[in-house]
């Protein structure tokens, strides 16, 4: 997660590659270009936002079974961008098409998540 006043961070939205949109604002944008980094995988991400989206969208995109709560303290803008395999014998909201082939390798949602919070 990267402070909204550096460069860096990813952009919110969707495209083919199954990103999520999730609310969208002027402020906040996906780059369709920005694809996951492998075939098989899952990024969502925006910029310039407070943590109270990230969470929001968090809480939406990811299988879970309770709410993301912003209690951070944090203020400002950040970006951030998140990679995962998604599990799909516990579908999230993510939409993605019936010839999607998960990656082995890569991460899930939760450990795309710990591994971003440190």
């Amino acid at each position: 997660m990267h402070d909204g006043n550096r460069p860096g961070g990813q952009r919110g939205g969707r495209s083919e590659c199954g990103e999520f949109s999730g609310r969208l604002s002027g402020a906040v944008r996906w780059l369709a270009a920005h694809a996951p980094s492998a075939p098989g995988r899952l990024r969502a991400g925006a910029r310039n936002v407070r943590m109270a989206f990230v969470a929001s969208m968090l809480t939406g995109i990811g299988a879970l079974e309770r709410p993301v709560l912003d209690q951070t303290g944090l203020a400002g803008t950040y970006d951030f961008v998140i990679e995962w395999v998604p599990d799909l014998a516990n579908p999230s909201r993510v939409q993605i098409g019936p010839d999607f082939q998960p990656d082995a390798d890569g991460p899930t949602f939760d450990q795309a998540l710990r591994s971003n919070s440190a």
